[in-house]
């Protein structure tokens, strides 16, 4: 047992270091390597710092109309949703994947080791995240309810992704499994991750909607809160018990913890036993990148490698999902726009005139906004890894590459852009030029922001990553990517509405 606690501790260690570029920062000896991470770790502090805020906001907001016995289960249910999310994208790649499970099998390791260090390494990632978000609500709340009842709730919402997160692995690990034979089986798993990320986020739609109902007064606001709060109460019963945990009920905290950290070691026991089959199945070739005998037709060096971009971009679940959030919102706030009743929503604008008269700009700004989201080149060099300098060698021209992974960017963005683009015009009965600007504008806004992706991603790429979830997420080009697509938008719209 001592034995197990080290090699857990020495490999936890070892998975904690290579978040953020800590480890390049605390051993590596290339000056460039060391600012580079230092960058990374900056720009995720100042991330940390706008989650914190928003949380705040939204934590002041409810306790301003009169709210504040909801922070308990909103927050809750956000922190569940986002725990749920991010691991099912990752969970499973960050469980059983990796380039160095090969070697690390070769070590006299055990495998209920291995994946207790990593499940430990995804439980403080979603701890830090709750801390971040659930501390600042948990102030607010105890300004209100005193200083025990804010500490319950900071304790209760640091318990509260445990749960959600043994879920998704278990769902992710399924979907794994059952997909490990098939063709496309990347695809495939992209697609199922995709059905559930929409579901999810229609049920955050409807619950919304379902509150949204007359004029923005301060005794509506508190009638819609109120509803709400009969909407929340039984619909996830952690949230309830981390509401009455936070009330001062020491049943309601201890049945929270035995949940999560119960469902927590189940999930590892199972994963402990299915480890050996499911790393050899994920570090195996997908049947469709196998050799074809078939003779190929000759392409031009751009077709072929944006043939091969595209290859690339529909053989990875994580890649395929980072890379189109943004436009699976517009499309989803595209389908909301033509099912609802436009004159409710129309009704309760005319409340705020000042939205109401700029309703197609700043519909216009929100498709900017998402179309920033969604950007495959900020990572495509990084993609490449260590095959870099085989393509280095290659007789093939810079501008061809580039090119390659830049029309990847705009073949996902100008179809959905143009399509959904064109049905909210005609839906909202835009003008011809409201109409133009609302499609090319989110438009043009994706190719500069593929060019940025471009040029960030070949200043500061990442290829020394041992599993594809590090170079979509962790990397710095991304990060600065996503931000820049995000600020410029808001940028324009805070001048616009200034004016």
């Amino acid at each position: 047992m001592t034995t197990r606690i080290r090699e857990t501790a020495l490999l936890l260690r070892i998975q904690l270091c290579r978040l953020g570029g800590v480890n390049s920062l605390l051993h590596g000896h290339d000056p460039q390597q060391r600012r580079r991470a230092l960058g990374t770790l900056a720009l995720c502090l100042m991330l940390v710092l706008m989650a914190s805020g928003y949380s705040l906001m939204l934590a002041l907001m409810l306790a301003d109309v009169g709210a504040a016995g909801m922070i308990p289960q909103v927050f809750t249910l956000a922190l569940s949703m986002l725990a749920f999310v991010t691991v099912m994208f990752k969970g499973p790649e960050m469980l059983f994947g990796g380039s160095d499970v090969p070697s690390l099998r070769a070590m006299p390791v055990a495998a209920g080791s291995i994946v207790a260090s990593r499940m430990l390494a995804l439980l403080a990632a979603e701890l830090v995240f709750s801390v971040l978000i659930g501390v600042p609500a948990a102030v607010v709340y105890g300004l209100g309810e005193g200083f025990s009842g804010g500490l319950r709730l900071a304790l209760a919402l640091c318990l509260a992704p445990a749960l959600p997160m043994a879920a998704a692995l278990a769902l992710g690990t399924l979907l794994a499994h059952l997909t490990l034979r098939m063709r496309h089986r990347a695809l495939l798993t992209a697609l199922l991750n995709v059905a559930l990320f929409v579901a999810i986020m229609a049920l955050c739609g409807a619950l919304a909607a379902a509150g949204l109902r007359g004029r923005l007064t301060r005794s509506v606001m508190l009638a819609m809160m109120g509803r709400f709060d009969r909407l929340l109460t039984g619909l996830y019963p952690p949230a309830d018990w981390a509401a009455q945990a936070a009330a001062g009920s020491g049943g309601a905290l201890v049945l929270l913890t035995a949940v999560s950290f119960g469902a927590l070691a189940l999930m590892t026991l199972a994963a402990v036993r299915g480890f050996t089959r499911l790393a050899d199945a994920l570090s195996m070739a997908a049947p469709a990148a196998r050799a074809s005998a078939r003779p190929g037709r000759l392409k031009s060096p751009l077709w072929a490698l944006y043939g091969k971009e595209v290859r690339r971009f529909t053989s990875s679940t994580i890649y395929m999902m980072n890379a189109s959030a943004g436009l699976l919102l517009f499309a989803m706030a595209t389908v909301a726009v033509c099912a609802m009743d436009l004159r409710q929503v129309l009704t309760l604008l005319d409340a705020v005139p000042a939205v109401r008269g700029r309703l197609p700009g700043l519909m216009t700004l929100a498709a900017m906004l998402l179309s920033g989201m969604t950007n495959t080149t900020s990572c495509s060099i990084s993609m490449e890894g260590r095959q870099m300098e085989t393509l280095r060698a290659l007789p093939v021209r810079r501008r061809d590459w580039l090119g390659a992974k830049l029309m990847l960017q705009m073949t996902l963005s100008v179809p959905v852009f143009s399509l959904c683009g064109a049905v909210l015009a005609l839906r909202l009965g835009l003008s011809a030029a409201q109409g133009a600007l609302l499609i090319l504008a989110p438009i043009a806004h994706s190719l500069a922001m593929g060019v940025v992706g471009l040029a960030l991603n070949l200043r500061f790429p990442r290829l020394d990553w041992q599993r594809e979830v590090e170079a979509v997420k962790n990397g710095l080009s991304v990060l600065l990517t996503v931000l820049t697509g995000m600020l410029v938008p808001l940028g324009i719209g805070a001048a616009w509405l200034l004016l």
